[in-house]
């Protein structure tokens, strides 16, 4: 049996690095969505086609599976901490940078580069967070934080709504930003780096060869179905939730309302999920 205290003098406390994933999951959550907000803003400021606005879509999302990846390889080896403020200082500003785009290709640009920051974000967080977390608490605890991120586009999409015809697509941008840059100072007071020699819950939580570990043992074919599960249910979400205040608005809905579906759709993923929560 695990000695609590022992935990939480070897790793830090698991309770307050949750709480700090909580809302670097919110703002990852707000900053990964608050295109599909601001899309119909955007399209009808620079009047383009569906295919630049899925493109545009595009580009975010496959720079956060690229930083997920990569980001989360590199802080094995080099250390959990240190990537996630890297990443969060690569996501704020280049958010920040989306504010001045003068077109649509620029806008591209910024936002797969942001969208590595964003995608290593929550690789690295997670991994903190479950490495903190009790065996028999692991699961809840990692859930809870990442509930986060349905919130913060909901908290995000809700705000945007109101303050969109105020501030217009740029502002939403620099607002996202400024809301990821801020959280650098707690990040960097508030969490520990993973220490691997001798933890207590992972005596090889550094690997040298994530990869070749995934696929060794027979681990392939599981290896594989898990991830294409989570590829199709993170593409059917991202679908649903980048298109539809867009499909809206072409429709007539006003952008503010349209935005409010995004919201709609998040909402039911964190109450489902807490559901599912309460019940293991």
């Amino acid at each position: 049996m695990i000695d609590r205290a022992h935990l939480t003098r070897a790793t830090g406390n698991p309770h307050g690095v949750a709480v700090i994933g909580f809302l670097v999951a919110m703002i990852d959550g707000f900053d990964t969505l608050m295109l599909a907000f601001i899309a119909p803003l955007i399209s009808r400021e620079w009047a383009l086609p569906a295919q630049t606005i899925g493109a545009l879509f595009a580009s975010s999302y496959a720079g956060a599976a690229l930083g997920a990846t990569v980001i989360g390889i590199a802080a094995d080896r080099y250390g959990r901490k240190a990537m996630l403020l890297a990443s969060l200082a690569l996501a704020g500003t280049f958010t920040l940078l989306c504010a001045w785009s003068a077109g649509p290709t620029q806008l591209m640009v910024l936002r797969a580069v942001a969208g590595l920051g964003l995608g290593g974000t929550l690789s690295t967080i997670t991994a903190l967070t479950a490495e903190r977390a009790t065996p028999e608490r692991r699961r809840a605890t990692v859930t809870r934080m990442f509930l986060g991120f349905p919130i913060g586009a909901i908290v995000g999409g809700a705000a945007t709504a109101a303050a969109m015809s105020a501030l217009g697509w740029r502002g939403v941008f620099i607002g996202g930003g400024l809301c990821g840059l801020l959280l650098l100072p707690l990040v960097a007071a508030r969490t520990s780096e993973s220490r691997s020699s001798g933890s207590l819950l992972a005596p090889s939580v550094h690997s040298r060869r994530p990869l070749t570990e995934l696929v060794s043992d027979g681990r392939a074919v599981r290896t594989f179905l898990f991830c294409l599960c989570a590829f199709l249910m993170l593409l059917t979400s991202y679908f649903l939730v980048s298109w539809v205040p867009t499909v809206l608005t072409l429709t007539g809905v006003p952008a503010q309302r349209a935005a409010m579906s995004a919201v709609a759709l998040n909402c039911g993923g964190v109450i489902s999920t807490s559901e599912l929560n309460s019940k293991n």
